[in-house]
Order: structure tokens, then sequence, then C-alpha cells
């Protein structure tokens, strides 16, 4: 497992980046629509993946993993947003996740940021601050 102090700060920046963007997609109600950043020598390019059923949300978020694995060249890093839920502490939420890769690094580091969605009489709000919940596989590494 790749500690988190380990993780290069651009990278970092890149998953804050997109954390704020997928807040700011749902704080009006509105569906996140699954996407990827990718950056090489400082330049971000963005990819969404809209669905044609959007009842099949999933769907989405795995063409984006599709996506990732046949890029060529590889970007320096990539991360890949979407809506979901997270379980702390036994209590169920929706939270914005990031999932944030090196390309020189085996694995990547996960972040989500809980939320309370917006509801009739009830304004959106984000529950605590971002945190790390833990690395997966670097699909970037073949």
């Amino acid at each position: 497992m790749i500690d988190l102090k380990n993780a290069n700060k651009k990278l970092i920046d890149l998953i804050f980046f997109a954390l704020d963007n997928g807040i700011d997609s749902v704080k009006t109600g509105d569906l996140l629509i699954p996407f990827i950043v990718a950056e090489t020598d400082s330049k971000k390019t963005l990819n969404k993946f809209v669905p044609k059923d959007f009842s099949k949300m999933e769907e989405c978020l795995q063409k984006a993993q599709e996506y990732i694995t046949k890029l060529n060249p590889l970007p320096d890093f990539i991360v890949i947003t979407f809506d979901g839920k997270v379980t702390i502490q036994g209590e169920k939420t929706e939270a914005i996740v990031v999932k944030g890769f090196d390309k020189t690094q085996d694995e990547g580091f996960v972040f989500a940021q809980r939320y309370k969605p917006k509801a009739f009489l009830k304004k959106f709000s984000v529950i605590g601050n971002a945190g790390y919940m833990g690395n997966e596989s670097n699909p970037l590494k073949k």
C-alpha cells in the first residue's frame, strides 16, 4: 500500500479540483455525470460519460474506467469522479468519490466528500471535510 504522504502534490491538487467540481455539480440538485480529468505536462483535459438512459449511471462509470485502460499515451495523472455512497461509522451517506492515479505508482488514492442533497425545504450541505478512503490498484499500470 502506497502511503498518502508519498503522493505527488500535482495528483492531490487534481483530486481536490475534481472533488470541488463534483460538489458544484450536485449543489443545485443535478445529477453528477461521471467524468475524468487527465493531466499531462500541466495541461488538463476533461471527458464526461453521459448515459443514454439516466437510470443506468453505473454503466457510465464502467465506460469511464474502460476508457482509462485504453489511453495511449498515458497521462501523467488521471482522476475519475462520480456520485456514490460511503459508509462511515455505520452511517451511509451520499458522496462525491474521486479516484486519482499517477502513472508512476502501482496504486492510486480514493477520496470522498460526503454531502446531504438538496431536498424539499432542505438546503444542500457538505458534511465535514473530504476524506482519504484508501488505495486502489492503478488502471494506468498495464
